[in-house]
């Protein structure tokens, strides 16, 4: 009984982990798709010629590392906020004609 007790448990674990994977893929694809991502890039290129030349390099390096830290933000709120379903249905807006509309006037 135990072993059958352990056993589920574990599955139940495991099928949650995979769940929180895909919803954090999708709220990186949300990301992707509202344009919040692009933005970052768009910041780096206007902040780097601010930057002496000599230590671009290394700002580029330290600004690429504070990245996955600064998009763990991101899909925490994301995923604090709304439901897999509401992501879903998001990135189902930003694949929409209206959507991509947005995105490419932004």
């Amino acid at each position: 009984m135990k072993k059958l007790l352990l056993t589920f448990a574990l599955v139940l674990v495991t099928q949650m982990t995979f769940a929180q994977d895909a919803f954090k893929n999708d709220v990186k694809k949300l990301l992707e798709a509202s344009g919040t991502s692009a933005q970052i890039d768009v910041a780096k290129k206007q902040i780097l010629p601010m930057i002496p030349e000599a230590k671009q390099a290394e700002f580029l390096k330290e600004f690429d590392a504070s990245l996955p830290n600064y998009f763990q933000k991101f899909y925490d709120f994301y995923m604090k906020e709304y439901t897999h379903e509401e992501v879903k249905a998001m990135l189902k807006f930003y694949d929409s004609p209206v959507g991509k509309k947005i995105n490419s006037k932004a």
